[in-house]
């Protein structure tokens, strides 16, 4: 991370962030099976399942540290705001199938006498699951911060869209809203 700059900064932010958010997807489209074919891919599955916590851990850590070095140009800033999109749209099927794989395992434990006990396992892989939304979130955050930062975006217009960021499903559309403010900008400044 030595070249980060920040999601606004100088450097290879952007390329940084794709391998970040690549690998972090892989490891999540990898676990997926795994967890639902259970046996001996359990414990695989569970190993995956730590990697991408300490990926998104590090993602999140990532768009932090790179609040702090903005740079304000709006050529840069619609690239990142383009690859933020991407991530979170690359995204939509693992959320798909993850919400969908929750609902029919905690109606499986709800119906299975002797496995009700085992519901409490179902806030956690919400809780894993809203984890990850925040590893994408934390970069469409720090660019919104950059714009704020720059008077582009007025404050109560970043609490909103900070909000949204937080809200499944309206994260991705906020993404796109926020991409088309940015590329406005970038048609305003030329």
């Amino acid at each position: 991370m030595s070249g980060w700059r920040g999601v606004t900064g100088r450097g290879g932010c952007r390329g940084e962030m794709k391998k970040l958010l690549i690998a972090l997807f892989l490891i999540l489209y990898l676990i997926q099976p795994l967890i639902i074919w259970g046996n001996n891919t359990l414990l695989i599955g569970i190993v995956l399942m730590v990697m991408a916590f300490l990926l998104a851990c590090t993602n999140i850590i990532y768009a932090i540290i790179g609040t702090k070095n903005l740079r304000i140009d709006a050529k840069h800033q619609l690239s990142v705001s383009r690859t933020i999109l991407a991530a979170k749209l690359t995204a939509i099927p693992f959320f798909g199938i993850n919400y969908v794989s929750w609902t029919l395992m905690a109606g499986f434990l709800m119906l299975t006498p002797g496995m009700l006990l085992l519901i409490i396992f179902i806030p956690l892989g919400i809780g894993f699951t809203y984890f990850m939304l925040l590893a994408t979130s934390s970069y469409s955050i720090s660019l919104l911060y950059a714009l704020r930062k720059k008077e582009i975006i007025s404050r109560r217009q970043f609490i909103i869209h900070f909000v949204f960021q937080l809200i499944f499903v309206v994260d991705v559309i906020d993404q796109i809203v926020v991409a088309k403010l940015v590329k406005k900008r970038l048609n305003d400044t030329l």
